[in-house]
């Protein structure tokens, strides 16, 4: 059965009253509905010929608004229900209970005895699934499309078609459980194949299509049928033969109490159908979240569902077959699921369980942009029974993959992310996907890429890099500190420059000189994104493409044998490296709390990262090892295959305080760690004059910064999106469990609560030991004011960058705006098409910058109160030579700086605002903001066997806006400027 043609056939009835059209739908679905009432009736061929009567009749008259109905197959089933429903009536439904009652014993012995369990509530329990799996089981087992068929008319692979329908079936048959049926999955598969379909009597379908065809004409429909079956003797006399839903549930309800008594007796066969799962009618839960449903008194958690519609934010129109990658939160623990797929209308029924503190949702097809939903009902937010989403359309992004000698790379992966910006008005949904998604694409023989699922305004923030096996990985690019990357990009012009790769061999032995196989042998660090890895032969050796060439930590361990991390020096030209592995040591934790209770299912993770020798500022690397471990209900962890020497960890726990750096030697003695209780803060928000609650608020979470220039602590707000929190109600609370700030103890916290049209409160210093604080804030209402930005021309400057500074914001300029990603402070808005922006009442705010392509401006606060304009001027540009001694230097690195004292507040993106000298030691910053700045050396150091850069003020620049500055920098020092 073709499904394209059913749907031709359709229109050709409606659109050309082509009734030839009509009749060979009858004949295609006349035994799927007769079979349906046949079941629904209880086995009366009569009534079920007056049903299929029905159902094809109005078929006849409701054909033109079923044209956007995708599957005739479905519709059908569903109305055959529907009229044989309305037939059956509630005193005959009585008589068949006391009828059956009698007949139950009768029912339980057989194949076929279960099929007459089954047959009467079959369809009723199909049209309980949810419309996905029951599309499914009528396009498979009513309408017998193979898998290939099957896959076609739902967008998806003949491999993916057969998964859907499994999933379904059992769905099916946990429904038919809780209605007390009970029969193996095989058996109702053997079933739904064999006889849920059957020949309808010889001729039907063409009385049928007669009947349906002149009762449109006539405009009779239902009321003759019911007319037709008032007067018949055998409509007021059946119902004496039919056998009713209720009864076979009231007598397997008795049957399964009967095999729970078995099973108390002993009985395993009565013990593997006791205690039917509880279901509703609402789609269950997937498999890979059951772990999450919080539960009580063994009963799975109820489940609900979101109605999630998505459609294009451009024309309103469904977008189908959408994938939607689903994370659920339980408290700690998460769910992870891939599949869940929108239809071709564009819906999807996403279930949400009890006790759900946090949905994810993340919608991605080609061709519009990946698009964030997020919701934190222990935020006090909703999530809703329905919500539609606008899909933005996506701009495609593109390039090339090159090797180092200029030839394409085909089969390299091509992967980009971004950050959310936490100062984001609302968290519902967003155009950016962030962690922990990823959009990739691979290159083809000739080394290009494209991926089409990026919106224009989200490339701004993306970062990504390329990666092949063979070859180490590209640099990174950052879109939002690259102008001309983005450019590239969005032009399909960028190229990913793939670097020499050399080849790691060796052999792996234990202590007496044999060889020890099944070794997983990496090269690079475990927290390594470009790290390689293999397992080693029978033989011990081992060799792994791809590493890069240079000094290297390579690691080998193996069952039963302590971890050895050594470091080498990799070429092309390396002798093969040599592991020798002994027994491994056993660690032994217990984690408590401060009065010595055990702490369970507390994390213990291996710390992989060099230490800091302050002595020497070397050491041996740390065993490369990943090692996360969790402690059992008496609080005890026990590690047999912990390496030598003193190991470092970090401990947490939900609601305790991290605890990090715990230095522990795996010496087979039990180990002690305590952590202390988390710091929980609660409380209101209220409005200062009204004292009702805030509706909606945002609780920011900073730390105090010692300003030693300035001789005050400032508040550095955290760049960590997760300690941006929406919350509504007027009531807050949180637990904080992260006492630890950039590897240094932390002093305390500070909070800061905002809200629409109201100015900001921030807290005082809150020490991590008070365990519990609360705050009952009152925001003081104070609008916000509309400021204008424009071009140098005078024209409203839509789309500018308007950084909003305050102590610690952390602002980073690039050249045309603001770098988007890691902004602690979050102070970074944008222009509207009138070129303006609301500015807050913040009375932190010291300075705003707004930086766009076509020019800079700053002010303070208190002059925009005044005068709520800021005109752009044009960027400056600085070039120059760099000499020593007389002579250019070559190839040097030179940063420039943005002046002023207030590093931690704005400063210039080290990346975008770095460049090197040429052969005659020039140098150009062509887009430097106007003002006086700073030119600094790039001096390289290592730290640890790492290169860091160190800056080396060279000379003081006074940037004119339009202007160019040229300057000499090592001789005479002289600067002089141009138009």
């Amino acid at each position: 059965m073709n499904l394209t043609d059913n749907r031709k056939l359709l229109r050709d009835y409606t659109d050309r009253d082509d009734e030839a059209a009509f009749r060979e739908l009858v004949e295609r679905y006349i035994d799927l509905v007769y079979s349906a009432a046949l079941r629904r009736v209880s086995g009366n061929a009569v009534l079920a010929e007056d049903v299929t009567q029905t159902v094809f009749t109005d078929l006849a008259r409701k054909a033109r608004s079923l044209h956007e109905v995708e599957f005739l197959g479905g519709w059908l089933h569903r109305h055959a229900g529907f009229v044989a429903s309305n037939l059956l009536r509630s005193e005959q439904r009585r008589q068949i209970r006391e009828q059956q009652a009698v007949q139950m014993n009768a029912l339980l012995d057989s194949p076929d005895a279960l099929w007459q369990q089954l047959e009467p509530v079959l369809d009723e329990t199909i049209d309980a699934l949810a419309p996905s799996d029951r599309e499914a089981i009528v396009l498979r087992f009513f309408e017998r499309q193979d898998f290939r068929s099957l896959g076609t008319a739902l967008g998806i692979s003949e491999d993916a078609a057969q998964k859907r329908v499994s999933r379904a079936l059992d769905k099916l048959r946990d429904l038919l459980v809780s209605r007390g049926v009970t029969l193996s999955l095989v058996l109702l598969t053997t079933f739904m194949a064999g006889k849920v379909v059957k020949a309808a009597p010889s001729g039907l379908a063409g009385k049928v299509a007669g009947i349906a065809l002149a009762g449109v004409a006539t405009g009779t429909g239902l009321s003759l049928v019911f007319e037709k079956l008032a007067n018949s003797l055998l409509f007021k006399t059946s119902f004496v033969a039919i056998v009713a839903i209720a009864a076979v549930t009231l007598l397997f309800r008795n049957h399964s109490a009967s095999t729970r008594e078995m099973a108390r007796q002993g009985d395993a066969r009565a013990a593997a159908v006791l205690s039917p799962r509880v279901q509703t009618s609402a789609p269950l839960v997937p498999e890979t979240m059951a772990a999450s449903a919080p539960l009580a008194s063994g009963t799975p958690a109820a489940v609900s569902n979101l109605t999630l519609t998505i459609v294009s934010a451009d024309t309103e129109q469904s977008v189908p077959n959408v994938e939607l990658d689903y994370w659920l939160w339980s408290g700690s623990e998460v769910q992870h699921k891939h599949s869940l797929r929108a239809t071709q209308h564009g819906t999807c029924e996403v279930p949400v369980p009890d006790g759900t503190t946090e949905l994810l949702l993340v919608s991605q097809i080609d061709g519009f942009a990946d698009t964030r939903l997020e919701w934190h009902p222990d935020q006090g937010q909703t999530i809703p029974s329905q919500y539609t989403l606008h899909v933005a359309r996506a701009v495609p992004i593109g390039g090339r993959v090159l090797d180092s000698a200029g030839n394409p790379v085909s089969g390299a992966e091509i992967g980009f992310n971004n950050q959310v910006d936490p100062a984001v008005e609302t968290r519902v949904q967003a155009d950016d996907f962030a962690w922990p998604f990823w959009i990739t694409a691979k290159t083809d023989a000739e080394g290009r890429w494209q991926i089409n699922r990026i919106s224009k305004e989200a490339v701004q923030s993306i970062y990504g890099s390329a990666s092949h096996p063979d070859y180490v990985g590209s640099s990174t690019i950052w879109a939002g500190r690259d102008p001309a990357a983005e450019k590239e990009l969005l032009a399909g012009t960028h190229t990913f420059y793939m670097g020499h790769s050399v080849t790691v061999r060796g052999m792996v032995k234990d202590e007496s000189g044999q060889p020890v196989a099944n070794a997983k042998v990496l090269v690079g660090n475990v927290a390594e994104s470009g790290r390689r890895e293999a397992t080693n032969q029978y033989d011990g050796t081992f060799s792994i493409a791809g590493c890069k060439p240079g000094k290297n930590t390579i690691t080998a361990q193996a069952k039963g044998y302590a971890a050895v991390t050594l470091e080498s020096e990799c070429t092309d030209a390396s002798e093969p490296v040599q592991f020798v592995l002994r027994k491994g040591n056993v660690l032994k934790l217990q984690v408590v709390d401060p009065d010595g209770h055990p702490i369970a299912k507390a994390r213990v993770w291996l710390n992989t990262f060099r230490p800091l020798n302050n002595d020497t500022k070397t050491s041996v690397p740390p065993v490369q090892v990943d090692f996360n471990g969790q402690t059992d209900a008496d609080g005890l962890l026990e590690w047999d295959s912990a390496p030598e020497g003193e190991l470092a960890f970090d401990v947490s726990a939900e609601r305790f305080m991290r605890s990090g750096g715990i230095n522990i030697q795996a010496d087979g003695s039990e180990h002690e760690i305590t952590l202390q209780p988390g710091l929980t803060i609660s409380g209101t928000v209220r409005d200062a004059v009204t004292g009702d609650p805030v509706p909606q608020f945002r609780l920011i979470t900073g730390w105090p910064m010692w300003d030693p220039p300035h001789n005050v602590t400032n508040s550095h707000w955290s760049s960590i999106d997760r300690f941006w929190m929406s919350f509504a109600g007027g009531k807050f609370q949180h637990v904080y469990e992260e006492p630890v700030l950039m590897g240094t103890p932390n002093p305390g916290f500070v909070f800061k609560f905002e809200a629409k049209g109201y100015a900001p409160f921030i807290t005082r210093n809150v020490l991590a030991s008070e365990k519990n604080v609360q705050f009952d804030v009152l925001l003081t209402p104070t609008p916000d004011k509309a400021v204008t930005v424009l071009l140098p021309n005078g024209e409203p400057a839509a789309g500018v960058a308007i950084g909003l500074v305050t102590p610690g914001a952390g602002l980073r300029l690039v050249p045309g705006g603001f770098a988007s990603d890691n902004n602690p402070g979050g102070g970074v808005v944008k222009t509207d098409n009138q070129g303006q922006f609301q500015l807050p009442p913040d009375s932190t705010l010291t300075r705003v910058v707004a930086a766009g392509s076509e020019g800079f401006a700053e002010a303070t606060a208190a002059e925009l109160v005044n005068q709520p304009v800021i005109h752009l001027q044009p960027w400056g540009v600085l070039q120059g030579v760099y000499v020593s001694n007389g002579q250019p230097v070559p190839d040097c690195p030179l940063l420039f700086e943005y002046g002023g004292d207030q590093y931690d507040a704005i400063s210039c993106d080290f990346l975008a605002f770095q460049t090197k000298t040429g052969s005659k030691g020039e140098f150009v910053f062509p887009q430097v903001p106007p003002g006086n700045h700073q030119i600094a050396l790039l001096v390289p150091e290592n730290d640890m066997g790492r290169q860091v850069w160190m800056h080396r003020p060279l000379q003081n620049v006074t940037i004119q806006s339009g202007k160019n500055a040229i300057l000499t920098i090592g001789s005479s020092n002289s600067m002089t400027a141009s138009p």
